[in-house]
């Protein structure tokens, strides 16, 4: 994604992901809408306990509330292991499947040093963050 985003942090540690789930739910808060905020949040929180699991070096997330057509967030988990993530259906690696679920469409891009992990979901094209109560 281009332009800076409208969130980012480093996560070291596991027991951060609770204060990470706060700070992007009150990123979405503006735009009013409980399921969007709570897939986001869910979608986000699956892709770092993956990165804690899968390495040793930490991550960190971004995420983009691009308004211009068509409207979406945008969150990318970036982390250093070159490892693909793999979807399983069943056990407890369900990461994943739940994802793809509640996103619009993830994928994964390959880095030098790395991956970037990451999913959209569509915002309404009514649903843009904007205050539209005034008066024309």
């Amino acid at each position: 994604m281009t332009g800076a985003p409208d969130y980012q942090r480093r996560v070291e540690h596991l027991e951060e992901l609770g204060v990470v789930r706060h700070q992007l739910g009150r990123l979405l808060a503006p735009i009013g809408d409980d399921d969007l905020s709570f897939n986001a949040v869910i979608a986000a929180d699956e892709l770092l306990a993956n990165c804690f699991v899968h390495t040793d070096d930490g991550c960190s997330i971004a995420a983009w509330l691009n308004h211009h057509p068509p409207p979406r967030l945008r969150v990318e988990v970036r982390d250093t292991s070159t490892d693909q993530p793999v979807m399983h259906t069943t056990g407890a690696s369900r990461g994943l499947r739940i994802v793809d679920r509640v996103t619009t469409h993830w994928g994964v891009d390959a880095r030098r040093q790395g991956k970037v992990v990451w999913f959209e979901i569509a915002l309404s094209s009514s649903v843009d963050g904007r205050d539209d109560s005034r008066g024309v």
